[in-house]
Parts: C-alpha cells; sequence; structure tokens
C-alpha cells in the first residue's frame, strides 16, 4: 500500500467514526476510561481526544505494524496504553489475516477471509480480559467499550463477562455481517449474555434481523 492510499483509508475510516460512532457513544463518557478493543490505526482516540483532550485509553491492536503506528502517532501523550494482542474468550496464540489495502479489514474469522487479506497471516497474542485485569491489578472505571475486530466480538464479549457485570459501560459494537456471519449463533449467545445482566434488550429483534455489517450501541440502565 503506498502513502496516498494509506491517507485516503485513514481519512475514510475516521469520517465513518465521526459520523457514524461518535453520535452514538460522545454522551455515555463520564470522564473515566475508554476501553478500544480493535484499535487499528487509532482513529477512535483520535476522535476521542478531540473531544476529550484529557481522557484515559486502554487500547489493543493485534496487528504489530499498527500497534507500532499508533505508539509512534499518541507518543508523550501518558494518557494511552496499547497492547499488542487481541482480546478474546481466553489466553493462547492466534492467526490474524491480514490486509493488504484495506487497513480495517482484519480479521481472525478464517471462514470470511477474502482476496484482501488471505496472503498475510501473522502469528499474534490473544488475551482474555478478566484475566487481563487479575494479572495486571488494573483497577479502573471504564464509561465506554468500543469493539471492532472483523467478526471476533462474541469473543470478545464472552472474555470480558466478569468486568461487563461489574461495571455496565457503553458498549459500542461492531456486529459483523450480520445473518451472513458463520458463527451467527455465538454471537448472539454473546448478547443474550448482555442482556441477562441488565442492557437493554430494546434491539434485540433488529439485530436477530441484521443482514450486514453494523455499528450497535448497547447500554444498561445502571452501572
Amino acid at each position: 500500500m503506498g502513502p496516498e492510499e494509506f491517507k485516503n483509508c485513514l481519512s475514510a475510516i475516521k469520517s465513518g467514526i465521526v459520523s457514524d460512532i461518535w453520535p452514538l457513544v460522545e454522551a455515555k463518557y463520564k470522564g473515566n476510561w475508554i476501553l478500544d478493543v480493535g484499535s487499528n490505526t487509532g482513529m477512535f482516540i483520535e476522535c476521542a481526544l478531540e473531544k476529550f483532550p484529557n481522557s484515559f485509553f486502554l487500547a489493543f491492536e493485534p496487528v504489530k505494524k499498527y500497534y507500532e503506528y499508533c505508539l509512534s502517532k499518541f507518543k508523550g501523550n501518558n494518557n494511552i496504553f496499547f497492547e499488542n494482542a487481541a482480546l478474546s474468550d481466553s489466553d493462547r496464540r492466534d492467526i490474524i489475516f491480514v490486509a493488504e489495502h484495506n487497513i480495517g479489514w482484519n480479521t481472525m474469522v478464517r471462514e470470511m477471509v477474502d482476496e484482501d487479506n488471505k496472503r498475510t497471516q501473522e502469528l499474534i497474542r490473544s488475551v482474555c480480559f478478566d484475566s487481563y485485569l487479575d494479572y495486571t491489578g488494573l483497577d479502573v472505571v471504564v464509561d465506554i467499550v468500543k469493539i471492532d475486530t472483523e467478526g471476533y466480538e462474541y469473543k470478545v464479549i464472552n472474555g470480558m463477562k466478569r468486568f461487563l457485570r461489574d461495571q455496565k459501560p457503553a458498549i459500542i459494537c461492531e456486529i459483523g455481517w450480520g445473518q451472513k456471519h458463520p458463527y451467527w449463533k455465538e454471537e448472539l449467545e454473546a448478547f443474550e449474555y448482555l442482556y441477562s445482566i441488565g442492557y437493554d434488550r430494546s434491539q434485540e429483534e433488529r439485530i436477530k434481523g441484521l443482514t450486514g455489517t453494523t455499528d450497535i450501541l448497547f447500554t444498561a440502565s445502571a452501572k
């Protein structure tokens, strides 16, 4: 990918965040931490900083070149902490398929790999967020969780069940492919867990009927 193509991809990603995501989550920020799962090139963080320049972030990005890009991009900001890892339902090694042209199209769902990302595989570290909190001792309040993991969201949710039960942050989640997801049953089971711990299920039927990738905001009545 050339510099101009990369620049255009960044612009498109930021435009989507500004128009589609921030209007959903902005009012949910109360001055605490933001958890960015699948930070990619850090555009969600960049948009958040424009609104809330003193906010704290914990970001997970498994693709090494994008993790290193973020370290460089936000160098000097001591409120942002990056982990070169994916979030999943257990601690292990995984394979991610990295796109050559669409910088946001890096997936761990092997069944959905296409021409853009089938040639580049990267061995990565996956961690369970509940376990991560245990072994790091991190004890912070999180207002917003952003999940953009190209179809891996059900694994992410399953690995942070205790955290979500205890804190109930707002979750902005990209749901990959809707009913075309090869693990749609597992996706719906993960969302059912959210409803069972107090997240609003008013969008349940809409979610069940999705036929394409969609950003959904999950909120609970009380933290």
